[in-house]
Parts: structure tokens; C-alpha cells; sequence
């Protein structure tokens, strides 16, 4: 709760499961991965359930909600990620 709280985003409602829905929101907006991947890696037991993801309007919905110093901390930790994970 206090991270909610600290990054300004208690309005989002956060919990753990929503990174099960937003990575696959992500992965399907970007490209990244193709549907039956991201079926896979959710374990959806169908496509159709997977396909919803491709539809941005909640996407950018979230995303254009975030205040413009949280954008900013999530891009600078985005791009620090690869050296991260060396």
C-alpha cells in the first residue's frame, strides 16, 4: 500500500495479479510477442481470452493517467533495466 502511495498511483488499484494482464497488454501492443506466446506464458487456456489485450483503449487509458513524474521514474528504470539483468 504505501508504494500506491509513493509513486501516485492508488487511483490505478493496483495488485499483483494486474501484471499478469499488463505485461500481456504490453506485449501484445508492442509486438513483442504473438498472441499464442502470450497465451502461453499467461496460461490462458484460450486465445480468445489473450486477445483482448490488443486493444489499447485501457492501455492508454492507465497510462495517460500516471502524473508526469511517475512516466518519468518508469522510463529512467526501463532504460536501466538491460544492465540490470547482465
Amino acid at each position: 500500500a504505501w508504494a500506491h502511495k509513493e509513486l501516485d498511483v492508488a487511483h490505478l488499484r493496483l495488485h499483483p495479479h494486474s501484471l499478469r494482464h499488463g505485461g500481456a497488454s504490453v506485449d501484445a501492443l508492442s509486438g513483442h510477442r504473438d498472441l499464442p506466446t502470450i497465451q502461453h506464458r499467461g496460461q490462458w487456456s484460450h486465445v480468445n481470452s489473450v486477445a483482448r489485450y490488443r486493444k489499447p483503449g485501457v492501455y492508454n487509458r492507465i497510462l495517460n493517467s500516471l502524473p508526469a513524474n511517475v512516466l518519468a521514474r518508469a522510463r529512467l528504470a526501463e532504460s536501466r533495466l538491460p544492465r540490470s539483468l547482465k
